[in-house]
């Protein structure tokens, strides 16, 4: 279930999912990609959980890009600083992948 929709004309479109510890966004294709405009999509989505009393450090993120492949993306005080390229083709694939990747490092 949806619990933050993203529409912009200037930046990216997206919808955010909350699955316990997991952030999932998904891309609209509407306006700049969320790949293209991870530092604003890292931005919104860290103001909306901090109005939610959440601090965005807490979760992991995965994302469906334009493509429709799931990817992730790391944030370092807040802010975004990275990806990790999965390459799964859902969502619940892209969790275990990103969890098998956190622990192998």
């Amino acid at each position: 279930m949806p619990v933050f929709e993203a529409q912009s004309y200037m930046g990216s479109s997206f919808t955010l999912e909350i699955d316990n510890d997991f952030l999932e966004i998904y891309d609209h294709n509407l306006g700049r990609t969320v790949t293209n405009d991870a530092e604003r999509v890292v931005e919104r989505v860290a103001q909306y959980l901090k109005e939610c009393n959440q601090d965005i450090s807490q979760f992991k993120i995965v994302y469906q890009d334009s493509m429709g492949v799931w990817d992730a993306m790391t944030v370092r005080d807040g802010k975004f600083s990275g990806f990790i390229g999965l390459g799964a083709l859902d969502e619940e694939h892209a969790k275990r992948l990103y969890d098998q990747k956190a622990t192998a490092s």
